[in-house]
């Protein structure tokens, strides 16, 4: 990283590494800067995490030795953890105490919450839709795209996922990814589109090789299946 950036000056000037001494060439602006402190990031961690711990790195040989000095990497034992644990229960203990509860109770006593109605939801809904929302632009959605991601629709999903007790019809896959086929087609029967008993659970699989298809069933066949 220091090498590339010096290359693009011919004027460099040598500087020490504050970590660990070394000397290195880097241009005048970038020390006029306060950067490049450092001959590379291993020192440059080393010294971040010795301000962090009031720990001084100089004298290190490598990164491996100053992690072993900041105990970084080592694992905890089980008595640790337990002590560690004790600790934090008791601070817990001592800041939240039965003063301390009292004090929220009293402060929370009478203060009331905003619930929101569903009155006020509609309301809420309704000065945001359509023309009064800046988003609207003329009602562009497809009847297709409105009905699938309507509540209706999520229900008629849902309730066929529970008859089926979340079962693939076609293979007794139970589980895992799931979809919901239309038995008459979605776009041939729109009377049909929300009726639980036109719906089955199929795998994704299953789904793919015996759902209706329209490339499939009708536009080669030039017919419509009753």
């Amino acid at each position: 990283m220091i090498a590339k950036a010096a290359t693009r000056y011919s004027n460099l000037q040598e500087t020490a590494c504050q970590n660990c001494g070394k000397r290195f060439e880097v241009a005048p602006i970038y020390l006029k800067r306060g950067q490049y402190k450092y001959c590379g990031l291993d020192c440059r961690n080393m010294a971040q995490v010795g301000r962090k711990n009031n720990l001084s790195p100089e004298g290190s040989a490598n990164i491996a030795d100053f992690n072993i000095r900041t105990k970084k990497g080592v694992p905890i034992s089980e008595e640790h953890r337990r002590k560690i644990g004790v600790g934090v229960r008791k601070i817990t203990a001592e800041v939240h105490n039965e003063e301390w509860r009292r004090k929220v109770s009293a402060a929370n006593k009478g203060r009331v919450r905003y619930i929101c109605t569903p009155e006020t939801r509609k309301k809420m809904s309704a000065s945001q839709s359509r023309n009064n929302n800046n988003n609207w632009r003329g009602g562009v959605s497809s009847v297709n795209h409105l009905i699938r991601t309507s509540k209706e629709y999520k229900g008629w999903r849902k309730a066929v996922f529970e008859r089926d007790n979340f079962t693939c019809q076609e293979c007794g896959q139970r589980g895992g990814s799931l979809e919901v086929d239309h038995v008459k087609p979605f776009s041939l029967y729109p009377d049909l589109r929300l009726v639980i008993s036109n719906g089955r659970t199929l795998c994704k699989p299953c789904h793919k090789l015996i759902g209706w298809n329209y490339f499939r069933d009708v536009k080669w066949k030039k017919e419509v299946p009753a």
